[in-house]
């Protein structure tokens, strides 16, 4: 069995329809995915100053930070605004061979996480509840859907930090998700 992260769904998701990928792919599981769009991304794509050539190189060479060997941040953003991702969906549609679930969590309070605090902030005005990235009604996709309670932010869901967070073992979680799908005959 593998465990594939990506940054975003449209990949598989696209190559997995468009090339009838179905009979290869059993299931595909997205964590705190901003499937209909990002209000962050709006944000900043609605910046004159994102749109300048040395932006996009500072943005480049971010992403490398990140072991990205060419990395194109701006173009990225452009995809994951909400217009863009609302264009994705419409052309792009689930195959019905594949399992699709969405796991996604929500921050209580900008004090969940205060790296994520502002963005949490713009986004509960915007969208509602977030988990400082990405709103609950973005990551909410597939007819599976589960949600991650106890004030979890999108670093701590996607376990960038490596820690236990509100008393949930991170890891754990995960493995539980890999062994209820091998339950499943995945």
């Amino acid at each position: 069995m593998y465990i594939l992260e990506i940054p975003t769904h449209g990949v598989l998701l696209s190559r997995t329809r468009k090339y009838d990928y179905g009979d290869k792919v059993a299931s595909l599981t997205t964590i705190s995915t901003p499937h209909h769009g990002s209000e962050i991304a709006d944000l900043l794509y609605s910046r004159k100053g994102i749109h300048s050539k040395i932006v996009r190189l500072r943005l480049m060479g971010f992403g490398k930070l990140y072991g990205d060997l060419h990395p194109d941040i701006y173009k990225l953003n452009y995809e994951l605004t909400t217009v863009k991702m609302k264009e994705f969906n419409k052309n792009v549609t689930m195959d019905n061979k594949v399992y699709y679930q969405s796991i996604y969590s929500t921050m209580n309070d900008p004090l969940d996480d205060i790296i994520l605090s502002r963005s949490y902030n713009y986004i509960k005005k915007e969208a509602g509840d977030n988990d400082g990235l990405v709103s609950e009604c973005s990551a909410r996709w597939s007819d599976h859907i589960i949600k991650i309670e106890g004030g979890i932010s999108h670093e701590q869901i996607i376990d960038q930090r490596g820690k236990n967070i509100a008393g949930i073992n991170i890891h754990g979680l995960y493995l539980k998700m890999v062994s209820d799908l091998s339950a499943m005959g995945f």
